[in-house]
């Protein structure tokens, strides 16, 4: 069973220009697949951070303690900060969701992204070291938040070069 397609092989190039060619259509296939995925990669992460700052915004004391294990007391000034955390969670997933179909805010969109998981990853791995370990669904958000911020880098990087 064949495991990929090689038009090299399918087609007998006997021209110096049907190699430039082909190697322009190999080129353009590398960018589409490029662009598929910064798309993707700025759809999931402003999608995750508009969820998130949605529910915890609109409804702090069940989101966080559904979402997080946390259990928030009825504390007005813990609520405006943690409102406070979840408007820009939500702002900052509107403005990335918007690099998908601006064209022109694809980078701004890269670099908010970045900032802000790889600025929740600083701040809880910080944490860690200094208060101690946290439970296991504040765990799997830092990994989300690392592997999120290394997506965003790696198609800023892309973006940017």
């Amino acid at each position: 069973m064949q495991k990929g397609f090689d038009i090299k092989k399918c087609i007998p190039l006997t021209l110096p220009c049907h190699n430039i060619i082909l190697h322009l259509h190999e080129y353009k296939l590398n960018a589409i697949k490029m662009e598929i995925f910064e798309i993707v990669t700025l759809s999931l992460s402003g999608l995750m951070l508009l969820f998130v700052g949605a529910t915890r915004l609109s409804n702090p004391i069940k989101a966080y303690l559904k979402g997080s294990g946390i259990k928030l007391e009825n504390n007005v000034d813990l609520l405006n900060e943690v409102r406070g955390v979840s408007a820009v969670m939500l702002l900052g997933g509107i403005i990335i969701l918007l690099g998908t179909v601006i064209p022109e805010l694809t980078t701004t969109s890269f670099t908010v992204a970045t900032l802000l998981f790889i600025g929740f990853a600083i701040g809880r791995i910080l944490s860690i070291t200094v208060d101690g370990k946290p439970n296991k669904q504040i765990i799997q958000g830092i990994i989300f938040e690392l592997i999120f911020g290394a997506l965003n880098i790696s198609c800023l990087g892309i973006t940017l070069a």
